[in-house]
């Protein structure tokens, strides 16, 4: 890389968005909000290739770009339009263009009362797509948003409160919760690994807390709900060419990505 990648500290401004986008739970939106928590994002970048996340060294991470035209990586290609999510490793000052990820990204907006809320368009056309135009892996991404359950329908859990830095609990105790988002997870990846025909495309149901788009938000954070995920294998089809494009396209707008660091 001869442009290095920028460095995000606590409290600075990560990006910049529409309000009426956030209002909307528009797809870009739920994007930007999956990027920016760090935590879920990681979780997720797990899920959809657990063999290099647990191999990247100290001085890695990735680099995140919403909405990349697809016509400035592959000149000429109109499908799909635009890659809605491109996530591409760094390690040290190296690109890691073979391990570019290429993201189709679709809302599921649900609500208590509708909660079998599917998109329109599941995505796996344009998740094929992408895989024909070479990039190494491919991932297609529901991203869920909701209202809550009435507090007659939250169901009773167990919890543990951390006491100390060093991890140490105090014993199970009882909890009722809202547990909608864990069912609305489950719901929409059954979804996914019933329809699609792509045994090498990675898979992604992620529930995006409503505090992610709340000016206010929650003490400590919005609430983390553990997605679930599928692997993304190798494409067997990888366009060098297109990768380099990709290298480039990295130079040239270094400041549309967003870096999150493995550690």
């Amino acid at each position: 890389m001869r442009t290095p990648p920028r460095v995000l500290r606590d409290g600075e401004v990560a990006c910049l968005i529409n309000p009426a986008l956030l209002e909307g739970r528009a797809e870009l939106a739920l994007t930007i909000a999956l990027v920016c928590n760090r935590r879920l994002f990681g979780l997720c970048y797990r899920g959809l290739l657990p063999d290099y996340f647990e191999a990247m060294p100290k001085d890695s991470g990735v680099l995140a770009c919403p909405i990349v035209p697809t016509g400035d990586v592959v000149p000429g290609a109109e499908r799909p339009g635009d890659i809605d999510l491109l996530v591409v490793p760094y390690e040290g000052n190296d690109l890691i263009l073979g391990r570019a990820l290429a993201i189709e990204v679709k809302a599921v907006r649900a609500t208590y009362l509708r909660q079998g809320r599917s998109p329109n368009d599941y995505g796996f056309s344009q998740a094929r797509g992408l895989t024909a135009l070479g990039f190494p892996h491919v991932g297609l991404a529901h991203l869920i948003v909701s209202d809550a359950s009435p507090p007659r329908s939250w169901r009773a859990m167990k919890a543990v409160q951390v006491l100390d830095e060093e991890g140490r609990t105090t014993a199970p105790f009882d909890v009722t919760m809202d547990m909608l988002a864990v069912d609305l997870v489950e719901r929409a990846f059954g979804r996914l690994q019933a329809n699609t025909t792509q045994p090498g495309l990675g898979l992604v149901a992620a529930y995006l807390d409503g505090d992610e788009f709340s000016a206010e938000g929650r003490a400590g954070g919005p609430r983390l709900w553990v997605p679930r995920t599928r692997p993304a294998h190798l494409n067997p089809a990888v366009d060098p060419l297109m990768l380099q494009r990709v290298g480039e396209l990295y130079e040239r707008h270094s400041a549309h990505f967003i870096p999150i660091p493995r550690y």
